[in-house]
């Protein structure tokens, strides 16, 4: 029973024409990703002699890293910065290392990393609507921060060689 009416109402909608009036719309949009992340320097130690000791990268070198991050106006940020205790030498049969310390400082204007805010223990929390607008108009959709890698080695009686570790700079947004 159920099966015949089924193939009857089969029948009776290819029999009867029906008319349609379709209207399409065409849309377009460009999406752009709500943070995006550049290196602007990398953070370089340069070549070292052995027992060389402590060389340190602060805000007023040259050689400290430079990220920077552009994001929504009306969006918060969590920085991590993930990196290893120490530099291994490129030859795994090699232990000796080369201890590491790191440090994340960060602000809004990219010109001056003096005037940047030191997050503790290289984690932190940044809201983006703390920040005053680079260009002086509030209507502006995009802020950007800067983050500042600063840091030490300490070279002791150490293999020559190459050292080297990955450190990995973490945003998360809200």
């Amino acid at each position: 029973m159920i099966r015949a009416r089924f193939f009857s109402v089969l029948i009776i909608l290819s029999i009867c024409p029906i008319f349609v009036n379709a209207q399409i719309i065409d849309i377009e949009i460009d999406v752009e990703p709500e943070l995006t992340i550049e290196v602007e320097q990398e953070l370089n130690f340069g070549t070292l002699t052995t027992n060389s000791g402590i060389t340190r990268i602060g805000l007023d070198d040259l050689s400290l890293g430079i990220f920077k991050i552009r994001t929504y106006r009306t969006q918060s940020l969590t920085i991590e910065l993930d990196y290893p205790d120490a530099l291994s030498h490129s030859d795994p049969t090699i232990e000796d290392n080369i201890p590491l310390d790191l440090n994340i400082y960060y602000n809004n204007s990219g010109d001056d990393p003096f005037d940047s805010k030191l997050l503790a223990n290289n984690y932190g929390f940044i809201n983006m609507t703390n920040f005053a607008s680079t260009t002086g108009a509030n209507t502006d959709y995009w802020k950007d921060v800067f983050v500042y890698v600063t840091g030490a080695i300490n070279i002791g009686n150490i293999p020559n060689g190459s050292y080297s570790g990955e450190a990995l700079l973490i945003v998360s947004y809200d």
